[in-house]
């Protein structure tokens, strides 16, 4: 598994919504926040994504302790399916305390506009 920055989380993003444009599939980001950023809860964290992870998704660590993925070909109602899944390992089997927001791809999306509207609810 490989985790990206975000200037190459960006990249792909613009990429991806000139493709859902286009053609007119899904795509969701979900964004994970830890809320202890210790090193060892970070390694935790890395771990239980990279088992999680679907290949055909891009991880990318924004800073320390803050995580988005971008899924690929997943609607909003199924990310929120995918982010339960996280948080049964994260916090119920691994007691790591995170935070966490999804938002779906519109039609009107650009790339700030996505973000700006995740990073909302993240707040």
């Amino acid at each position: 598994m490989k985790i990206y920055d975000e200037g190459i989380f960006l990249s792909h993003l613009e990429l991806e919504i000139a493709k859902s444009k286009r053609f007119g599939y899904p795509f969701s980001l979900l964004m994970i926040k830890a809320i202890n950023p210790q090193s060892h809860t970070i390694a935790l964290l890395n771990s239980i994504l990279a088992a999680n992870y679907r290949s055909t998704d891009l991880l990318a660590q924004l800073d320390n302790n803050i995580y988005v993925i971008l899924l690929n070909g997943t609607n909003e109602e199924n990310a929120h399916k995918y982010l339960s899944r996280l948080i049964r390992k994260a916090v119920s089997e691994n007691e790591i305390p995170i935070i966490a927001a999804i938002t779906g791809f519109d039609e009107e999306d650009t790339k700030n506009k996505i973000m700006e509207r995740l990073l909302k609810k993240m707040n």
